[in-house]
C-alpha cells in the first residue's frame, strides 16, 4: 500500500508538471504568434512604404523622360536654326565677297585674298559712297547747265 501511495504522488506531481510545461508552452506560442503578427504588420508597412516610393520614382521618371523629349525637341530646333544661321551667313559672306570682286573689276584693282568680310564691307561702303557722290555731282552740274 505504500509503493502504491508514492506511485500515485509521483504520478499527479509528474502530471501536474506536464500540464505546467504544455501551460507555459501555451503562452510561449502565443506570444510567437503575437510576435509573428506583430513582424507580418511591419513588414506589410515596409513593403506597402516600398511600393509608394516604387510609385513615386516611376513618377519622377516619367517626369524626367517627358522633360528629355522636351529638351531634346529644344536642342534639335536650335541645332536647326544653328545650321539655317550658318547657311545664310555663308551666302551673305559669298555676296559680299562677289560684290567686292566686282568692285575691285570696276575699279581696275587687285584684291588681297586676305580680307576678311568686314574689311570688304568696307571698301564696298566707301565704294557706295564714293560714287553716290559722284552721281550727285554729275547730277548737280547738269543742273547748273
Amino acid at each position: 500500500a505504500v509503493v502504491s501511495t508514492q506511485s500515485t504522488g509521483t504520478l499527479v506531481t509528474t502530471h501536474q508538471h506536464l500540464l505546467d510545461r504544455e501551460t507555459d508552452n501555451q503562452d510561449k506560442l502565443e506570444r510567437e504568434r503575437a510576435n509573428l503578427m506583430k513582424f507580418m504588420e511591419e513588414k506589410n508597412n515596409d513593403i506597402m512604404n516600398f511600393n509608394n516610393q516604387l510609385a513615386n520614382l516611376q513618377m519622377q521618371l516619367e517626369q524626367a523622360q517627358s522633360s528629355a523629349v522636351k529638351w531634346e525637341s529644344v536642342w534639335t530646333h536650335i541645332k536647326n536654326t544653328a545650321a539655317r544661321q550658318t547657311l545664310l551667313l555663308g551666302r551673305i559672306k559669298m555676296a559680299t565677297h562677289n560684290l567686292f570682286m566686282l568692285i575691285n573689276k570696276q575699279m581696275k584693282t587687285k584684291a588681297e585674298p586676305s580680307e576678311s568680310t568686314e574689311q570688304q564691307l568696307q571698301k564696298i561702303q566707301i565704294y557706295i559712297r564714293d560714287l553716290t557722290e559722284i552721281i550727285q555731282e554729275t547730277g548737280r552740274q547738269s543742273d547748273t547747265k
